[in-house]
């Protein structure tokens, strides 16, 4: 019931109209206070700084946050309601690395919901990402994935790019830096995470060719693939699969990588014919994958892999497609209006909706696990920055600085606070 109730209120609030396809467009953003209790630390105002960043994400909140001596009484609560607050999340810190939170409605002044949180061998700063996640669904009426990690490469000079990670909002709203993972004096071209572990696979410059390499959270290296030509990151299914691109004198092929357990030693199968110039896969379940075919026009298509039959999208004249099985959705890069911009295929109703519009090209997406989100680099006048698209509401926001170049982010499948940091 009281959910119901939840739910009526975030629908008059925000004016929705929803359509079968769950389409939606608000008009207003829905106000929420955060009250900080009894005795407040500079580490709870980090906390409730970096869960007002996270949550305002969405475009969909505005958030005040103040500070009060005790909680409120049911008389004080609905005051809030009078001055526009339709919620009101008050936090305590506990000692450890915990927190205690409550949600109320402010107009009947009822707690809807409340727990004690707890992270072992966590950061404060991390246990907000993960209320954030936590407290999404009920605020926005989606989920989000701010309890996890990007990496991305960053141009350090006209030679060199090093791989880093970093958290989505609070490398955006300045509070933490990036972390530098890999600094070898190279250039890395990719970077892409495994779906479950914490690994990330990039392609490094090496003498004679693009090497394919690993990084685990001790920060130890591996080679993967070390073909002549571009050995670019792999593509892993949820069962494990492995599908690696290969780009050999200009032509790629995709090839996939299982291992022999009699002989100790793997082997690389192509899976797509020698005249189909196929990179960027991404696979959509154990039979089926996306990719990017180029003609000998150099036109890209986006395409369906199953088993061993091809079939083209239509209409889908893009480039790196990118697939989420949270919404059955591809992102995907197409040439609109002289820039390429992002759109989005929906495989449920088999349409496309362009998800930006703005004068830079796009290049690289990657979904947040959540599917809420997605991210790409967003290029002009040589220098390029890392973007956040929501796909619900089409707001944007700029991850990374102005002046600096990104290329290629990949969003963490996996829910947990940044690796690899010291």
């Amino acid at each position: 019931m009281k959910y119901l109730f939840f739910s009526l209120l975030f629908l008059l609030n925000f004016s929705y109209s929803f359509e079968l396809n769950l389409k939606a467009e608000y008009h207003e953003k829905m106000k929420l206070l955060i009250g900080l209790v009894d005795e407040v630390s500079s580490d709870l105002r980090i906390f409730a700084e970096n869960l007002k960043n996270d949550l305002e994400c969405s475009g969909q909140l505005a958030i005040t946050i103040s500070e009060f001596d005790k909680l409120k009484t049911k008389s004080e609560i609905k005051d809030f309601a009078k001055q526009d607050y339709i919620f009101a999340l008050f936090l305590n810190k506990l000692s450890g690395n915990g927190i205690s939170w409550r949600l109320y409605d402010t107009m009947q002044a009822t707690m809807i919901k409340g727990k004690k949180l707890y992270q072992k061998n966590s950061s404060f700063s991390a246990l907000a990402h993960k209320l954030a996640d936590t407290l999404s669904p009920d605020l926005t009426g989606r989920e989000s994935s701010f309890y996890t990690s990007i990496a991305a490469c960053k141009k350090v000079n006209k030679k060199h790019t090093h791989l880093h990670v970093f958290h989505p909002t609070e490398f955006m709203n300045g509070i933490s830096r990036s972390q530098a993972i890999v600094t070898e004096p190279t250039t890395i071209l990719l970077s892409k995470w495994h779906p479950t572990n914490v690994k990330i696979y990039f392609s490094k410059h090496g003498k004679y060719n693009v090497k394919l390499m690993s990084i685990n959270e001790n920060k130890q290296k591996s080679i993967v693939a070390n073909f002549d030509g571009i050995n670019m990151p792999p593509t892993i299914s949820e069962k494990g699969r492995i599908v690696i691109p290969v780009t050999i004198a200009g032509k790629g092929r995709l090839f996939e990588y299982t291992f022999d357990e009699e002989k100790q030693k793997g082997k690389f199968k192509p899976i797509t014919h020698h005249d189909i110039h196929a990179v960027s896969p991404s696979f959509i379940n154990e039979d089926k994958l996306v990719f990017c075919a180029i003609d000998e026009l150099c036109k890209p298509r986006i395409a369906i892999l199953n088993k061993d039959k091809v079939e083209y999208l239509p209409g889908l004249n893009g480039l790196c497609p990118s697939y989420s099985s949270k919404n059955n959705m591809i992102a995907y890069c197409k040439k609109e209006g002289g820039y390429y911009q992002v759109f989005t295929y929906d495989l449920n109703t088999n349409t496309s909706k362009q998800l930006t519009k703005c004068n830079t090209d796009k290049d690289g997406c990657s979904w947040s696990p959540c599917g809420s989100y997605v991210i790409c680099s967003c290029e002009k006048k040589n220098k390029s920055r890392i973007a956040i698209f929501n796909v619900w509401t089409n707001q944007m926001r700029y991850l990374t600085h102005e002046g600096e170049d990104w290329t290629s982010p990949s969003w963490s499948p996996i829910y947990n606070e940044i690796p690899f940091y010291n």
